[in-house]
């Protein structure tokens, strides 16, 4: 997918650990994130995200978290983010995240799934990339 060349140029950054960047793509918004896992942090980023699709009026949103650490997260932590980020997004917002395969469990996921978000979670960006064809 090409860049556009309407980027956003904004820079988030949260006190702790997590910094998003957003740049809008052709079809998408594209946050990435890196440093380490903040459970609190994470919890509002489902609000950030609908700021922005609401401020652009774009609503696929393409989460690039290959260069964060989750090794923090707990078992409860995915159960109270899937159900944080469908409460949030799920009448707007469709959601891809993509993070490497050692934290993926899928867990988050069909807790978000089961509560009516549209989101997946992907290892790679081109298959990520891909999810958002159908929508």
């Amino acid at each position: 997918m090409i860049e556009s060349n309407n980027q956003l140029n904004t820079k988030i950054s949260y006190s702790f650990e997590i910094e998003i960047s957003a740049k809008y793509m052709t079809r998408f918004l594209v946050l990435k994130l890196s440093g380490e896992f903040d459970f609190h942090e994470y919890m509002s980023l489902s609000k950030v995200i609908l700021d922005k699709c609401n401020e652009e009026l774009v609503f696929n949103v393409l989460v690039d978290s290959l260069e964060l650490d989750y090794s923090k997260l707990t078992v409860m932590n995915r159960f109270y983010l899937g159900e944080k980020f469908a409460d949030v997004l799920r009448l707007k917002v469709n959601l891809v995240i993509v993070l490497s395969d050692i934290y993926i469990t899928r867990f988050s996921e069909t807790v978000a799934v089961n509560r009516g978000l549209k989101t997946k979670i992907f290892s790679d960006i081109e298959s990520a990339k891909e999810w958002f064809k159908d929508k």
